[in-house]
């Protein structure tokens, strides 16, 4: 079957612009939120079943035409299997899987040029208004479609394709998920078959027009209006005042802790000396909203303690954590501003592996930053992936900042930035 061959070439070629129908697409306004496609995959489990071919006539309803045809050979199988003397053929051992594809970019490309991706503020990426989306294709169905004239008869093709979309924040937290079917642009077959060109322009098509029809879906649009109010509704949570706190930059590690997941890990701090753990929220983000994965804190010396989502701002990136456990020192949030531009500052924490936990790294504050909803401080400071949750400290022990990400990129290094400690109790709703 010419599928199990060509799809490994067809996704691996460079291709033009999406090809769509005007009809199917859809601007975006200006009370929805952005877009970043995550990836467009695809995964067939029986290559022979998920990739079928049908010849059809044209019809002035051809989406009927084509549910027609799929509903009698589906009806036709159903018969078969009722027979006493019915043995189902064996399936193709070897699945295709393919997690991310050229039509991941190609699509995101398609959803700029509509208004869908934020081509601005590019720098730290929003909860209040983006979306991170991904597609997988899991059937395509071939229809060839003939047109009988005068001069005889005609044919031209159209694909049918299914495909499983998941809506996620930008943490990666799964919102809703939803299967659309979506018919392709028509074109002309050679020789009265498809040949990888042509089988890709089809799915160009197909994909785009699946993207656009799953932006008019409930499951998709009732997480699509941009949040306007971000305030903290909780109840105010009270705190014991640390009875030790950090007063000089030699006590930072007593307070410091890495937090473990089984995907992941990050670093955190103690905000009171009976348990109470500042990180960020992406570190103790889940796979699905407001489940959360198991934590495991470890301390100065190596002891793990399991640990407990308490409190969260998706917003602002920022988690309170519980583990039955006392520390001899905790660092001390405050509301007032006690940083200014070019202060030396640390920080303590995990980069890379939990192999690498209480590692300290030194910096300057360079500026105040407004990304979008999110106030930040910017950092001249070596930081890597692990050191997010940290605390951002001077050297009399105040605690400046949360640490929270770093721009990657050729030739970018020293770019980092955190969390204004002053805006913490805001946030989270908590005082002393």
């Amino acid at each position: 079957m010419k599928i199990t061959i060509n799809l490994a070439i067809l996704l691996l070629l460079n291709l033009s612009c999406f090809a769509q129908d005007k009809t199917d697409t859809v601007h975006k306004t200006e009370g929805e939120k952005f877009i970043s496609v995550s990836a467009i995959g695809l995964k067939f489990i029986d290559p022979k079943a998920d990739y079928q071919e049908f010849q059809i006539s044209e019809s002035e309803d051809i989406e009927a035409a084509m549910q027609e045809a799929e509903n009698a050979r589906l009806k036709k199988e159903l018969k078969a299997q009722a027979k006493d003397n019915y043995v189902p053929a064996p399936k193709e051992k070897q699945q295709i899987s393919i997690d991310n594809s050229i039509f991941t970019e190609l699509l995101s490309d398609t959803l700029a040029h509509f208004g869908f991706v934020d081509t601005i503020e590019t720098i730290y990426p929003d909860n209040a208004n983006t979306l991170f989306v991904t597609g997988t294709i899991i059937k395509i169905h071939e229809f060839s479609i003939r047109r009988k004239s005068t001069g005889g008869s005609t044919q031209h093709f159209r694909l049918k394709m299914y495909m499983t979309w998941n809506i996620r924040n930008i943490y990666g937290e799964l919102l809703d998920s939803v299967q659309t079917s979506c018919i392709s642009g028509k074109f002309d077959g050679s020789y009265g078959y498809l040949n990888v060109d042509q089988l890709r322009e089809g799915m160009k098509s197909g994909v785009t027009n699946s993207a656009f029809g799953l932006f008019k879906l409930p499951e998709y649009q009732k997480n699509s209006a941009i949040l306007t109010d971000l305030s903290n509704t909780e109840e105010l949570l009270k705190l014991q005042t640390p009875s030790a706190a950090v007063t000089k930059k030699e006590d930072a590690y007593l307070a410091s802790v890495t937090i473990k997941t089984k995907t992941g890990h990050g670093s955190g701090f103690a905000v009171s000396n009976d348990g109470y753990i500042l990180t960020n929220f992406h570190v103790v983000a889940g796979d699905t909203l407001n489940k959360f994965p198991e934590l495991t804190v470890i301390n100065n010396v190596g002891e793990e303690v399991k640990g407990t989502v308490v409190r969260v701002s998706r917003f602002n990136d920022l988690a309170l954590i519980k583990v039955d456990k006392t520390f001899e020192k905790a660092f001390k949030i405050s509301s007032e501003k006690k940083y200014q531009n070019l202060q030396t500052i640390y920080t303590i924490g995990a980069p890379k592996s939990t192999e690498l936990g209480q590692s300290i790294a030194m910096g300057v504050i360079s500026n105040d930053r407004k990304a979008k909803n999110l106030d930040l401080i910017q950092l001249g400071m070596p930081i890597n992936s692990g050191n997010s949750g940290g605390p951002l400290f001077s050297a009399d022990g105040a605690l400046h900042g949360v640490i929270v990400a770093k721009l990657f990129g050729w030739g970018t290094e020293g770019i980092s930035f955190a969390i204004p400690g002053y805006k913490i109790n805001e946030y989270l709703r908590i005082s002393y």
